[in-house]
């Protein structure tokens, strides 16, 4: 139905792939794996969560400014076709005691 893919790299999580099958769209399942993704980030002690997006994927695009990422730089030809990339990151603060709290 769903899926998340991503690298941990020292203090960030990077997203590489997020996909839900064309059926099960708009039903909330990526939003949810990125909520997962973004909580194991707190629970570790993280300090950001980034992505690339297509700079013609308008949609992507809003979907994550909608849970906090900005766009913090562009990837001249990052896709195959030669598309930019578009360098989405959402920071977040002591972490650790962010989930701490949150989970009382």
């Amino acid at each position: 139905m769903a899926y998340l893919f991503c690298a941990w790299q020292y203090l960030d999580l990077h997203v590489l792939k997020v996909a839900t099958c064309p059926g099960f769209r708009r039903q909330g399942l990526a939003q949810r794996l990125m909520e997962s993704a973004e909580a194991f980030v707190a629970r570790e002690g993280g300090e950001t969560v980034t992505l690339e997006v297509r700079q013609s994927n308008t949609g992507a695009q809003a979907f994550y400014l909608n849970m906090g990422y900005h766009t913090v730089g562009v990837r001249p030809g990052y896709y195959a076709d030669g598309e930019d990339g578009l360098v989405m990151t959402k920071m977040f603060t002591n972490s650790k005691a962010l989930y701490d709290e949150s989970s009382r």
